[in-house]
């Protein structure tokens, strides 16, 4: 993707964000989240509460999840998107409480075009 492309679909993300934070932000208008949204205004990510950062994280996901970017199957021109792993045959999200061994619950990326499968299978520490 050209750079000014992505630029701009990354700007219409973050107006996406700005949208969702100011209808939350007029509808729970009150003295009390005034205050406390102006404590949070002036902290910087490290300083946030872990429930906070949540929040931070899901909006990041939702933009790494989108990110569009070219398969890597020469000449194909497909976009690779992010769709969740189904679990095994008969196995819920109970069977795997802290997510499917091995993949840490990190989606597969498939190509639009060619439809193929980047798994992510695991971290590897360098030591």
């Amino acid at each position: 993707m050209e750079y000014k492309k992505l630029i701009e679909w990354l700007a219409n993300k973050e107006h996406e964000q700005w949208i969702h934070w100011t209808t939350y932000f007029i509808r729970n208008y009150n003295l009390e989240n005034v205050k406390r949204w102006n404590k949070q205004a002036l902290k910087i990510y490290s300083q946030l509460s872990e429930e906070d950062k949540e929040k931070d994280r899901e909006w990041a996901e939702k933009i790494i999840d989108e990110m569009p970017f070219k398969c890597p199957i020469w000449q194909c021109g497909g976009i690779m998107k992010a769709v969740e792993r189904k679990y095994p045959k008969g196995k819920n999200e109970d069977d795997f409480p802290d997510g499917m061994v091995g993949d840490f619950q990190t989606p597969d990326l498939v190509c639009s075009n060619c439809k193929a499968i980047y798994s992510f299978n695991k971290f590897k520490i360098k030591k």
